[in-house]
């Protein structure tokens, strides 16, 4: 578990600006983002990328500061939990994989004339990376005025009764995501992909309301069970931890290729082609940085043929690989039987386990290796030397 605080950079900031604003989005005071990485788990090795973006607010008119001007200073925080989760068990909380915090303070520049709310937009991105498939990302949200009066109010959020700040749950393997209140009636209310605006109860402290957005990004599923692949907003970092946002369309062709690249990684290992990194990755996002570096693009639809290649020589033998392995197997179950049946003594390791899988998963390992002879001779005169035949 780690805690970590976005690095700023003021340089970074005033390209990610220009950026913004010629993609077409609103300008914020500020515009920066977090990028958060869970650690790597050994066996979950199937992840995504969860991406929470706030987008905008606005607080009712008739409760703000009274300072006269056209700036709320608040204070903004989130806290995050990635758990292990399973949709089949509803109600089991797993063990956690990892959490972050982290917030930033703005005065955020209103509109008075809004049918009576002050509004104003937000371009703060959350990135968190190498969430294991098998995940339950919550989130929590929430603001309070941080000014020189003595009025700093937490803002509502929400109309949960008793709760102020956005609770929500995302559900990385089912695709879905809940605020507290669809959790509270049994819905998924949110969205991927699609703006969500929850709205206080005008109950205590400062009303207010709150436009998000968030979105699942499988970053190297199996394609034997695949999930569909929604839009993740195209992630350019520079110094700084910061990220440009492009259009999430602008670049099919390096995104298709990164996609094909995955795929022909899960058939070489599927067929023990032995193929290695990192020319041959599950890497999605390795796959799409180097095709839009330089002239990589240009090269990419060969660098796809030339794998193709590799991959048909490699399966072509694939079937005779098999067979080999096959028949290893029912050799090594039937010297095992055989040492068994005779109460041979001391037959301990790998070599004289009674699981036909292991012993053709390992020869599949090493499909050309002369360790499947020797390995198969040690076993025959280990029985021989027992039994006498």
């Amino acid at each position: 578990m780690s805690t970590e605080t976005p690095k700023i950079n003021a340089l970074a900031r005033a390209a990610a600006a220009a950026l913004l604003l010629t993609a077409g989005f609103s300008l914020p005071a500020q515009a920066r983002d977090a990028v958060y990485d869970c650690p790597k788990v050994a066996g979950l090795d199937q992840t995504a990328t969860v991406v929470f973006h706030p987008r905008g607010m606005a607080v009712e008119a008739g409760e703000d500061d009274g300072l006269g001007d056209i700036y709320f200073e608040h204070r903004f925080r989130y806290r995050i939990e990635v758990r292990a989760h399973d949709m089949a068990k509803p109600g089991w909380t797993g063990p956690m994989h990892c959490q972050f915090n982290g917030g930033w303070d703005e005065d955020l520049q209103n509109n008075f004339s809004q049918g009576g709310w002050r509004e104003g937009s937000l371009n703060h991105i959350v990135y968190i990376r190498n969430v294991p498939r098998q995940s339950k990302v919550w989130i929590e949200f929430g603001a309070h005025e941080h000014d020189s009066g003595s009025d700093n109010e937490t803002l509502d959020f929400t109309p949960d009764p008793g709760r102020r700040k956005l609770q929500l749950s995302v559900f990385v393997e089912a695709m879905k995501a809940q605020t507290g209140i669809g959790a509270a009636k049994g819905v998924m209310d949110v969205t991927l992909n699609k703006q969500k605006r929850v709205v206080g109860d005008d109950s205590a402290d400062t009303n207010a309301w709150l436009d998000f957005v968030t979105n699942v990004h499988p970053d190297n599923y199996n394609p034997s069970a695949p999930l569909p692949l929604p839009v993740l907003p195209k992630a350019k970092p520079i110094p700084g931890g910061l990220i440009i946002l492009g259009d999430p369309n602008s670049d099919p062709q390096c995104r298709d290729y990164a996609m094909r690249s995955v795929d022909q990684y899960h058939a070489a290992q599927k067929a023990g082609c032995g193929f290695q990194p990192p020319v041959w990755s599950s890497d999605y996002k390795m796959h799409f940085d180097w095709c839009q570096r330089g002239k990589n693009r240009d090269a990419a639809a060969g660098h796809l043929t030339g794998r193709d290649a590799k991959l048909k020589a490699c399966t072509s033998g694939a079937s005779a690989a098999e067979k080999r392995c096959k028949d290893y197997a029912q050799t090594a179950m039937d010297m095992i039987a055989k040492a068994q049946a005779s109460n041979c003594l001391g037959l301990t390791g790998g070599r004289w386990l009674p699981d036909y899988n292991a012993h053709y998963a390992w020869c599949m390992g090493n499909p050309n290796s002369p360790l499947l002879g020797s390995e198969a001779q040690a076993r025959a005169m280990r029985v021989k030397a027992c039994t006498g035949n």
